[in-house]
């Protein structure tokens, strides 16, 4: 079975592949990740990815074989989506119609995870370190993400050899 083993980097990077290729455009604006990227607040208009948790969604699902054994499990991914700059509305609104849609779904598939739903968007601006008032949007997204974790075999030596013995038929 192909190991899949999906981390927090690996969700951020899919998630901000999906908002640079069909929300805001490459060059255009950014897309950065949690709270603690340690980069200062972007000039330009932005899109920050914050998480919210992660929600068991199964049992464990196991395989083994000879050669290698694996654990699958599922799980939900919330993510907070703040859309800020002169487009945060239309942004937000953008993300929370395209969740649902069926190419969203495709996308998403590819990397070994499925869009859940959408909050609806949110108005709650701030002020700046310049003191400020920015125009953002939340938007709150779920994944489910399936992630399948290689585990040791546990081979007793090797293949084991069936033969035949011959027993002596006398009587004691």
């Amino acid at each position: 079975m192909i190991s899949t083993v999906i981390n927090d980097a690996y969700v951020l990077a899919q998630v901000r592949a999906f908002l640079l290729q069909n929300i805001v455009g490459p060059g255009v604006s950014e897309v950065i990740g949690d709270v603690d990227n340690r980069v200062s607040m972007s000039k330009n208009q932005y899109i920050t990815m914050n998480h919210l948790g992660k929600t068991r969604l199964s049992t464990n699902q196991d395989t083994y074989n000879l050669e290698a054994s694996s654990v699958k499990f599922c799980y939900r991914y919330g993510l907070q989506l703040d859309c800020v700059g002169p487009n945060a509305g239309d942004w937000a609104t953008a993300i929370s119609a395209l969740w649902f849609d069926p190419f969203t779904c495709d996308f998403f598939s590819l990397f070994g995870m499925a869009p859940l739903w959408a909050a609806d968007p949110r108005h709650a601006p701030w002020t700046n370190g310049e003191g400020q008032w920015e125009s953002r949007w939340i938007v709150d997204v779920f994944l489910q993400v399936n992630s399948i974790y290689p585990i040791p075999s546990q081979v007793f030596g090797g293949p084991v050899e069936i033969g035949i013995v011959a027993v002596d038929g006398g009587n004691s």
